[in-house]
């Protein structure tokens, strides 16, 4: 199998994931989201103007979320393609499902060691630095 191939349906099963992810979030995710803003807005503190919306709500929910997992499902399923192309027959005689399953849980891992579930509300500055930084390409302090 060409890399090509490999990245296609990389890319496309990151797809399918994404069109997973949207409909979990469009029957779990938004209606909690809605109510948090709810609750939000019942407790704003009087006399302070929101600030103007650059994307509707109705926007975000819909259009936002199915680009944003779009993407990060074709980018992630891309990335997960090429990652097994280097790894296959490199890390031991695996088979194809053995060494996807093997790339899957390394990237699994790595992701939960790096991250924290939850971070510190009070530490919020130094969390972003340390984790937030490196994820985007910056290091802290520069």
């Amino acid at each position: 199998m060409t890399m090509r191939i490999l990245l296609i349906r990389g890319m496309v099963v990151g797809l399918v994931a994404a069109v997973a992810s949207l409909v979990f979030a469009w029957i779990f995710g938004e209606p909690q989201i809605n109510l948090a803003i709810t609750v939000e807005e019942h407790h704003a503190h009087g006399g302070a103007a929101a600030d103007p919306e650059q994307f509707s709500r109705a926007v975000q929910q819909t259009l936002g979320l199915a680009a944003g997992l779009g993407l990060f499902g074709v980018a992630m399923g891309g990335l997960f393609a090429v990652t097994f192309a280097i790894a296959y027959t490199r890390i031991g005689q695996f088979s194809a499902r053995a060494t996807s399953a093997i790339v899957a849980g390394a990237g699994f891992a790595a992701v939960s060691l790096r991250y924290s579930a939850q971070a510190s509300v009070t530490d919020r500055d130094r969390w972003i630095g340390e984790r937030g930084g490196p994820a985007c390409g910056f290091w802290p302090g520069t």
